[in-house]
């Protein structure tokens, strides 16, 4: 998410932090990018001394969901220890990204006044890193699903669809996609904004039906056949209808316009 957040919120005296993913020679403003490691205190305080930011926005952390299973010291160390380590350095205000993955999908829609209760040790982990983000008053968690859109760095979702005849798709799992550009277009209201926010498109859909849609819009002649998400052999668990909606009135583009928006930036930048 970081890296088509940064190529999206340009200008000013913004600084972008990175771990592996290492930016490109033609990126927005190198000199702004910081190497950053979030488990070692030290290169965050290095970070916040050069950026001196007046606002964090905390996207980092490991996100596979099966590698935070198989990998549970280093997804507490990153997920929470790191949360842990960047409020320890920085007093200042914080908007940390979580994931619809804090819900166990029995009772969707959940809006933020639903009571969490994660399947696998990821949701564990950033519901975790929630409750220490939210120990300061004027902190915001912004709680995304499936976030799709474009980036210089970063397009494993759509190289995925252009450089396979056919991928597979859970057709009985539902989420509700969140769009980079409702991300970026809302920013000014979530830095103003504090509690915890819901950011996504409000209508699930199924996996299979989403990507469906993709192919369609990006005209890509790519099939995308239905498979059966099964719990009792999965590495981690997935909440089935993890659908969130929101209380606050944040306005959030239509689904399939904000995809069609996707397709259009996509011919655009070819």
């Amino acid at each position: 998410m970081g890296s088509k957040l940064k190529d999206s919120i340009r200008g000013g005296d913004n600084y972008a932090t990175f771990f592996k993913n290492k930016p490109i020679s033609n990126d927005y403003n190198l000199s702004k990018n910081i190497q950053m490691d979030i488990r070692k205190k030290s290169e965050i305080i290095y970070a916040i001394g050069t950026a001196k930011p007046s606002v964090v926005i905390h996207c980092g952390g490991i996100t596979d969901t099966d590698l935070c299973e198989k990998e549970k010291q280093l997804a507490w160390d990153t997920n929470v220890k790191g949360v842990e380590n960047l409020m320890s350095v920085y007093q200042g205000k914080i908007i940390y990204f979580s994931t619809d993955y804090v819900f166990d999908g029995q009772n969707p829609p959940y809006s933020e006044e639903s009571k969490p209760n994660p399947l696998n040790y990821y949701g564990i982990t950033k519901l975790e890193a929630e409750k220490k983000i939210l120990e300061r008053e004027k902190n915001l968690v912004v709680r995304v699903s499936g976030l799709f859109g474009i980036s210089h760095t970063n397009n494993k979702f759509i190289n995925k669809l252009v450089n396979n005849t056919k991928v597979f798709a859970y057709i009985n799992l539902i989420s509700s996609p969140t769009y980079i550009g409702d991300v970026v277009r809302n920013m000014p209201i979530l830095i103003e904004s504090s509690g915890i926010i819901h950011l996504s498109s409000y209508k699930g859909i199924s996996r299979y039906n989403f990507l469906k849609m993709v192919v369609k819009f990006l005209d890509l002649p790519t099939s995308v056949l239905p498979c059966e998400y099964k719990a009792t052999t999965a590495i981690a668990k997935r909440p089935y209808n993890s659908t969130m909606i929101s209380l606050k009135g944040i306005e959030i583009t239509p689904l399939k316009v904000a995809v069609k928006e996707m397709a259009e930036k996509l011919k655009w930048n070819d």
